[in-house]
């Protein structure tokens, strides 16, 4: 008996390992910053193979952390690209001026710009901070 129930053990740690391993994860959206196009409470995939900025390209919505946050967000600029009108909220200051995103960060914005804590707040985000793309 002692050894079926140390089989049983086993076999579900190994299951729970490779459940561990799979590079997909599933993710709550919590909030109104990508509505229209995600809305609170929606269920999404998130691709963990597109970590620190592999695979992902400009539109694509990721998913950061920052300051201790997960947030998902759209993939406005990535490193190198030069934009306009981006660096702040007031877009009558800034609509002028050209910003080139440094390398190995990206610029992220929410769908909803009015209700969206993003890159126009906390400015480039570090690749590092991408933990993956949501799967459309």
């Amino acid at each position: 008996m002692e050894r079926v129930r140390f089989r049983l053990l086993l076999c579900f740690m190994l299951l729970a390992f490779a459940a561990f391993l799979q590079p997909y994860r599933v993710v709550v959206v919590v909030g109104n910053s990508m509505w229209p196009t995600l809305r609170s409470g929606t269920v999404v995939i998130l691709d963990t193979r597109a970590r620190r900025g592999v695979n992902i390209s400009e539109g694509d919505i990721v998913v950061v952390r920052i300051d201790g946050q997960n947030l998902v967000k759209r993939v406005y600029a990535l490193g190198g690209s030069k934009v306009r009108g981006f660096l702040g909220r007031d877009e009558k200051k800034y609509s002028r001026r050209t910003y080139r995103v440094p390398d190995g960060y990206l610029l992220v914005i929410g769908d909803n710009r009015q209700d969206s804590y993003d890159s126009r707040d906390f400015g480039p985000v570090p690749i590092e901070a991408v933990l993956g793309k949501i799967l459309s």
